[in-house]
């Protein structure tokens, strides 16, 4: 749990919480730096009720330099060359642009309301209603009862938390209000909680689970505000977007999870439906502050195709939300405040980063739209916590919700269920995986082969063969013609992608 200051009467304490930063780490070739503002507002001479405010966010700092978070440099190897040269050079990028994934067609989000097709999977409503989406796999709803972070409270916290969310799902309940010349929009909540404790405290836990179990409140802002009266807390203010442009973005943003839905076959493996929408995610939606109102939430994802690592991480929580798989959005440190995923697949927990798998935009912002030759990172796809750990730590309060899960299951790690994981080197291994792996990629127009080795020496290993062996797999065994391959190490992780142009 956070360190919060005691509640003192008189005094309006904002609460300080980065599960929803407004920034975070860009992945592998750019970091964010960004700072945490707290302010203490000077006491009133009379408040009935008390006043308290909170921010649930984190101020956007424009970042100064540009540092990789791994160092993971492209390296260009060209096959018409007799032997790559020894020394890498992070400056070469490929020239040709990387060709499309064929099994995961480009996402064209439409900007009117499309009209629902009978397909399996049922498009999920981003108002919870009584009916739950169903899972196409099991026929097993999706309910407010089966979020995680809810379950963590207690009794007490968890009608608060109900009677919250009920008053949030609707965007009709916004209203506008005036106050000393400023207007705001919020959605107002009665609420009858006595604190046992510290109320600030406890209500930053109550509010944090929501924020963590609900991507859907693509409309809401990271500041609320609240009366009091002693330790009994009596209303909730959460201000929003105004209700037109919340209205008007509900159409879009449920086309576009349609959209997406429309490109993942049902009743699949947990692992495979997963693994898809990490895919989809890569490849349709650049990583970019581009649209400062919508890049924080789903409506970015969905809507715009620009986001950062918030609007990855709830697009990719919602998408399997809808599927029943549970999920749930951690924040922490990744060389910079970020965010991530909590998931559980086939009955195990997972860490998952949506935004790093994304390998297409990086640089300077300004030249967005940018194509890379590697479209889909795997390295940070179904993680323990030791291997998360690695480049990550979780913040306080993500740590406090995560602390009742294990996070030590490896078998749908990506490199696990796709055959690329070696405790060490052997090169007859190695060699065979690699060959049949480019001629898959070949087979199915997919770019990226990955690997990943155990432990330090094995890594080490790996990169002096594909130095000095990787373009005569390529060209002479596998029969490929003469390209640039370009592999993407990760020494933190061991792994190694590999593209083909």
């Amino acid at each position: 749990m956070m360190r919060l200051s005691k509640q003192i009467a008189w005094l309006m304490v904002v609460v300080s919480f980065v599960v929803s930063l407004a920034g975070c780490s860009i992945p592998v070739f750019n970091t964010e730096s960004e700072e945490t503002l707290l302010v203490t507002a000077a006491p009133t001479e009379e408040a009935t009720p008390e006043m308290g405010v909170g921010d649930l966010s984190t101020p956007v700092v424009t970042p100064t330099a540009v540092s990789p978070i791994p160092t993971v440099e492209p390296t260009a190897i060209s096959i018409a060359t007799s032997k790559p040269t020894e020394t890498p050079a992070p400056t070469v990028q490929p020239t040709a642009t990387a060709r499309p994934v064929v099994t995961l067609k480009p996402i064209v989000v439409p900007t009117s309301v499309l009209t629902p097709t009978k397909t399996p999977t049922q498009a999920p409503t981003l108002t919870p209603t009584p009916t739950p989406t169903q899972n196409p796999g099991t026929d097993k709803p999706v309910s407010q009862a089966e979020v995680y972070c809810r379950s963590v409270l207690n009794q007490r916290q968890q009608a608060v938390y109900d009677t919250v969310v009920t008053a949030l799902s609707n965007p009709n309940n916004i209203q506008t209000v005036t106050s000393k010349g400023e207007t705001k929009h919020q959605i107002k909540v009665i609420v009858n909680y006595n604190a046992t404790t510290s109320l600030a405290e406890e209500l930053e836990v109550i509010l944090s689970a929501i924020v963590m179990d609900h991507p859907e409140f693509y409309y809401l802002s990271k500041q609320y505000a609240y009366s009091y009266s002693g330790m009994r807390l009596t209303e909730l203010y959460w201000y929003t977007l105004d209700r037109n442009t919340a209205l008007s973005l509900q159409s879009q943003v449920e086309s576009g999870i349609r959209a997406y839905q429309q490109q993942v076959s049902p009743y699949q493996d947990q692992y495979e439906i997963a693994k898809q929408y990490y895919e989809l995610l890569a490849t349709n939606i650049y990583y970019n502050h581009g649209d400062p109102d919508h890049a924080y939430s789903i409506a970015g994802a969905f809507v715009s195709g620009r986001c950062v690592c918030e609007g990855f991480s709830e697009a990719y929580q919602l998408l399997l939300n809808a599927y029943g798989i549970r999920a749930f959005t951690v924040a922490g440190n990744a060389g910079g405040p970020h965010q991530w995923i909590a998931v559980e697949i086939n009955g195990q927990w997972y860490y998952t980063d949506p935004t790093w798998a994304d390998m297409k935009t990086y640089g300077d912002a300004s030249t967005y739209p940018k194509t890379d030759c590697l479209r889909v990172n795997y390295t940070y796809l179904n993680l323990t916590e030791e291997q998360m750990n690695g480049n990550r730590t979780l913040d306080d309060i993500s740590a406090y919700f995560t602390a009742g899960l294990s996070f030590t299951a490896t078998q749908d790690n990506y490199f696990v269920r796709e055959g690329g994981a070696f405790q060490n080197f052997q090169q007859n291994e190695v060699e065979a995986y690699l060959k049949q792996a480019i001629v898959d990629a070949l087979a199915n127009k997919r770019e990226t082969v990955a690997i990943r080795m155990g432990n330090q020496q094995a890594y080490e290993a790996l990169l002096a063969y594909i130095h000095q062996n990787l373009y005569r797999v390529y060209y002479y065994e596998v029969g490929g013609p003469t390209a640039n391959l370009t592999y993407i190490p990760n020494e933190t992780m061991y792994t190694v992608h590999i593209s083909i142009q």
